[in-house]
């Protein structure tokens, strides 16, 4: 984090403790707790976008891309006034983030606003915090919708992860839906696996068949 511009050492009257939470591949992601700073912080209350709305606007769609911002609170620097609040504690000392962190009350309202000034006036472009929909009704304008797009995140200086998008699609996954091609349908729930057909219900210590079952003598 330090190497890459996102924290830095501070001197603040301001601590907020940070810990370290388990990923499902195994390693770790650096998370600071704010809820004391939230419990203080003024509410932004600038809306979120409704799924259902964003859903079913992508749902009749033809061509649809999805575009994932690369750690999108990242990408949104903090003034002064902000990198003094955003202080954190470590064994090392106190630090502070240089870009929005997650976990601040009115980060996905600030987010959310700038999403909304960079797609202002593009045709069939719609984001959902950091998830960015183009929709069309053909090849030729799902182009020409895409070039307008990438011009407005070049311009805003934003960065998307390529290994999460999905470029000119009849469906994608999107907001817990499968749309695309005049369909809105839930993903499909994963099933856990079954490692026995049946599991027995008599433990193998009490049943008859069992060779480890000792002999019992009545008195």
């Amino acid at each position: 984090m330090l190497n890459n511009g996102i924290a830095k050492p501070t001197i603040s009257d301001w601590s907020s403790p940070c810990l370290l939470v388990n990923k499902s591949d195994g390693s770790y992601r650096f998370c600071t707790d704010y809820r004391k700073v939230n419990a203080v912080t003024k509410s932004d209350n600038f809306p979120l976008p409704r799924m259902e709305d964003c859903v079913d606007q992508v749902g009749s769609a033809l061509f649809v891309t999805k575009l994932d911002l690369l750690k999108g609170f990242w990408q949104v620097p903090l003034t002064p006034r902000a990198q003094e609040i955003a202080a954190f504690v470590t064994p090392d000392g106190l630090y502070t983030y240089l870009v929005m962190p997650f976990g601040l009350k009115n980060a996905p309202s600030t987010f959310q606003r700038l999403m909304n000034k960079v797609l202002a006036g593009l045709d069939g472009c719609a984001a959902y915090l950091d998830d960015v929909v183009v929709c069309s009704d053909s090849w030729k304008q799902h182009m020409q919708r895409l070039e307008k797009l990438f011009s407005r995140l070049s311009f805003a200086v934003l960065t998307v992860n390529l290994a999460k998008c999905d470029f000119a699609k009849a469906t994608v996954q999107y907001l817990g839906k499968i749309v695309g091609q005049g369909q809105v349908k839930p993903v499909e729930a994963k099933r856990p696996l079954s490692l026995s057909p049946k599991s027995p219900t008599t433990p193998p210590s009490l049943s008859p068949k069992s060779p480890m079952s000792p002999p019992v003598s009545l008195p």
